[in-house]
């Protein structure tokens, strides 16, 4: 991984659905209130796997799943984790745009799988993490800070100390 200053999207390669949920985790620890995620891949990419992870650095105490039948689902912790999968939806209907702009006006944090059909204003200060699905068990990642309070550097480090199995140390 390199890291160069400005620049505001990095990548690494999970090996493991661990690593993945770590990288998660470290996320769901240097979330603020009002922080929105988008997750774009492709099924099987590991998209609820991460946000199970991001809900253990929220210390959620329940068991996360896929929201596809509610579209919505909230678990509470540190912050309220807002888990909403537009996947099943065809177009963005003015009310379901509410309750998503709703959750991301809130003092949570928002993650959102399938975020294509959001319009910008919902979406431009999110962070963008990418996901393919490499093989069996290796995922990539690719986050995009752009636009979000994140910053790559940090984020780097996140992802080092996932590579060595560690929690990230920075809240």
């Amino acid at each position: 991984m390199v890291i160069q200053p400005g620049i505001e999207h990095v990548g690494f390669v999970s090996r493991t659905v661990e690593q993945t949920r770590l990288f998660g985790r470290c996320l769901g620890e240097g979330a603020m209130p009002g922080d929105v995620i988008l997750l774009r891949g492709p099924f099987g990419a590991g998209k609820t796997t991460l946000v199970q992870g991001i809900a253990a650095g929220l210390q959620v105490d329940r068991q996360v799943t896929s929201p596809s039948f509610t579209l919505i689902n909230e678990y509470y912790g540190r912050l309220t984790l807002y888990h909403v999968d537009l996947f099943r939806l065809n177009e963005l209907d003015l009310e379901m745009e509410q309750a998503v702009a709703h959750c991301e006006e809130s003092e949570g944090l928002t993650v959102v799988e399938w975020p294509d059909l959001l319009p910008h204003d919902l979406t431009a200060s999110a962070l963008r993490v990418d996901m393919q699905i490499l093989g069996d068990s290796d995922r990539s990642l690719v986050v995009h800070a752009e636009g979000s309070r994140w910053s790559g550097v940090d984020l780097a480090a996140m992802m080092r100390a996932v590579l060595m199995g560690e929690s990230w140390g920075k809240v």
